[in-house]
């Protein structure tokens, strides 16, 4: 979802743009960047990027992926694809030596015997559901990203 909104502030009458793009399911952060896509906003430096993301096995590389992209952290490693979609995941078939042309059923059932020893890694994050971070979270979304970078906000529950 894309946003070009218009709010006064109370110490100007004149309207302040923020541009927004909720990404309401961030997966593995492949849709993260969606905002780029938009042409006629590619002037535009300081979006903001507001990520939800419901599966509690995602949410810990999503937020360090979020810290990374905010400046704050390395890039994190994905030890397998970051597929949204079947349909995505066969883009990853050769490489991982799963037939693409098998039914889907046995194509899916190879794509996870090849990564299934890296997805058992993955462990939840239940501070990332804490009410007091989400709502500090909710607080800095109130105010609109002056900086000349974008601001990636992630919240999880």
């Amino acid at each position: 979802m894309f946003f070009n909104c218009r709010f006064g502030s109370e110490t100007s009458t004149r309207p302040m743009k923020r541009y927004i793009y909720v990404d309401m399911g961030a997966n593995w952060a492949n849709t993260l960047d969606f905002y780029k896509t938009t042409s006629h906003f590619n002037n535009v430096s300081n979006w903001e990027i507001y990520a939800f993301e419901a599966s509690p096995l995602i949410q810990p590389f999503l937020e360090n992926y979020t810290l990374w992209k905010n400046g704050n952290g390395e890039k994190p490693e994905l030890k397998f694809p970051n597929s949204g979609s079947s349909n995505d995941l066969k883009n990853f078939g050769a490489r991982y030596g799963c037939n693409v042309q098998n039914d889907m059923d046995e194509f899916r059932e190879c794509m996870l015997k090849k990564v299934e020893s890296e997805l058992c890694k993955l462990i939840p994050n239940a501070s990332l559901g804490d009410i007091n971070l989400i709502n500090n979270r909710l607080n800095e979304a109130r105010y609109r990203n002056d900086k000349q970078l974008p601001r990636y906000v992630i919240l999880c529950k």
